[in-house]
């Protein structure tokens, strides 16, 4: 019996589908300096945000709570961004997202005060969310940590700096966090947080179990990402391709309200109603799998677990352009970093350099400008010529002709991603802030 049979039984088809893409919910972000300082008076934070020559300001005003708001543009899109001062103390239960250096810390726990900003995402949502970033930091140059208050995550102030300074937004991860709550059985719920600000529902799965909760996180994450990308979700029970597991089986996801989702379970199900009173009861959505062309068009549901042993094995995930291109961008825009480490590598004990490099297809799985992004390990590296050596590290699934071993002669302009390995150490284009103080 199909997930999908127990709703028929349940006699509760006439509750109304649903929409998946909603009104975009204001972006919280709570700003912590590193020397603990905030002034009294707000008008010379406004003023510094006044002066920045990459916005248009088009309208101020003070607020009731000592702070203030502007009505914006950059990029082409209109912006309502606000800000104030208010009282401080660490969540315990946000994620942290990144590593803290011991004066970090100090500052996070310390802080009494923080620099609270809100803003109504415009346009496309990374770009959004790094505006935030660099209005908060053009503010507090010096932030010992950001606290994404609608993410529920806390990240690093150096982070934050080296983002401001970038021309290439964050990644959609940094738009929304997934949290895995279990309790005294072996169920596990897991639900976004973040992607309401970014125009869709928030994503659950229900009744996953401690052994593949992991596993399983591949399916909310590449659908969240699609959120953060494209602004808009499919509606409920409508079908979304998401994976390849095997050149013989595909992924093919979709969503139900969680009114209609918990209602195939049992009452104390982790995730029920019961624990919905005070958050997770409105824009969210449980997600499913549809196994075959028939079962989506009956909608008969399957749960994300009937994969659970192929997605331990090598999914091929689904990444939109946009994130390829913005990917490829900020490899490069950090090429130096990676570089300079492979240049003192024998400062290290443990040492190694991948890059992912974007392959010509073969032409029976051409599709425009369709390329196999896939890992290499970097062998040698001529930085004035621009080109390295490596070895290909994994078995290609549309490149007949390459096999992992492979030696092959690469130009700095195809990587698309690389990572450094040193030791116990891992650095990627995202993660240099490790290497600044």
């Amino acid at each position: 019996m199909s997930l999908f049979d127990r709703f028929k039984k349940s006699g509760k088809q006439e509750i109304p589908l649903k929409s998946g893409t909603i009104a975009k919910e204001p972006s919280y972000i709570m700003l912590i300096p590193k020397d603990g300082k905030l002034p009294d008076d707000i008008s010379p934070l406004m003023d510094k945000l006044l002066a920045l020559t990459f916005i248009k300001v088009i309208s101020k005003k003070l607020t009731d709570n000592g702070g203030f708001e502007l009505a914006l543009e950059y990029k082409g899109a209109e912006f309502k961004f606000g800000a104030y001062i208010t009282d401080f103390s660490l969540p315990e239960l946000f994620r942290i997202g990144h590593d803290f250096t011991d004066e970090e810390i100090r500052a996070m726990e310390t802080a009494k005060l923080g620099l609270e900003s809100y803003m109504v995402f415009s346009g496309d949502n990374c770009e959004s969310f790094h505006l935030q970033i660099k209005l908060l930091c053009a503010m507090i140059g010096n932030p010992a940590g950001i606290v994404d208050v609608s993410g529920e995550r806390i990240l690093s102030g150096r982070w934050a700096r080296l983002a401001a300074q970038s021309e290439i937004p964050p990644s959609p991860e940094y738009l929304y966090v997934v949290h895995a709550v279990s309790g005294d059985s072996d169920d596990v719920w897991m639900h976004t947080h973040g992607l309401n600000r970014c125009g869709g529902i928030e994503l659950e799965i229900l009744h996953s179990d401690k052994e593949y909760y992991n596993d399983q996180a591949c399916v909310i994450n590449t659908l969240a990402s699609s959120i953060v990308s494209k602004g808009e979700f499919i509606d409920e029970y409508e079908p979304i391709y998401i994976m390849r597991l095997s050149e013989d089986t595909e992924i093919v996801a979709t969503w139900i309200s969680w009114e209609r989702a918990v209602a195939m379970y049992p009452k104390d199900i982790l995730g029920g109603a019961k624990d919905r009173t005070e958050d997770h009861n409105e824009n969210t959505g449980a997600v499913y799998l549809y196994t075959s062309e028939a079962d989506s068009r009956s909608r008969r549901l399957s749960p994300i677990g009937i994969y659970n042993s192929q997605l331990r094995e090598n999914p091929i995930l689904m990444i939109t352009t946009q994130e390829t291109e913005r990917m490829c961008r900020l490899a490069t825009e950090r090429l130096e970093y990676m570089t300079k480490l492979f240049e003192s590598r024998e400062n290290f004990n443990d040492f190694a350099v991948i890059v992912k490099v974007g392959l010509e297809v073969d032409e029976e799985y051409k599709d425009g400008d369709m390329k196999e992004h896939i890992w290499f390990d970097i062998k040698d590296i001529d930085a004035k010529a621009g080109r390295f050596t490596a070895e290909l590290t994994q078995e290609p699934y549309y490149v007949k002709a390459m096999k992992p071993g492979d030696i092959r002669e690469c130009r700095f302009d195809e990587i698309t991603d690389w990572v450094v390995f040193a030791d116990g150490e891992r650095i990627t284009p995202d993660s240099v802030y490790k290497l600044i103080t």
